[in-house]
């Protein structure tokens, strides 16, 4: 059995979409960096363990992991993530 969490950042929570711009804050003052709905601290589990963030003031919210929005973020292809994704789950015999 192999088990794999996900993980990114918001840099700045005003550039996020609603409602993680909101969430964000909350979360920041609890638990420090985060994707506007998880602290950064939490991520990390299992055999591996992917970062997701990007330069600049957007950064990478829990809905652009799952693509919520649908829209594009410089730096990150949410599409090209998955199909990586399902490709090294297949290289290990998944």
């Amino acid at each position: 059995m192999l088990y794999q969490s996900v993980g990114s950042r918001q840099n700045v929570a005003g550039n996020g979409r609603f409602p993680l711009n909101y969430t964000y804050r909350l979360v920041k003052y609890f638990d420090g960096a985060n994707d506007g709905l998880v602290g950064e601290k939490s991520f990390p589990w299992g055999a591996d363990f992917k970062y997701l963030t990007v330069e600049g003031k957007r950064g990478i919210s829990h809905g652009d992991v799952i693509d919520l929005n649908r829209e594009n973020i410089p730096g990150f292809d949410v599409r090209e993530f998955y199909v990586k994704l399902v490709h090294d789950l297949k290289t290990k015999g998944y």
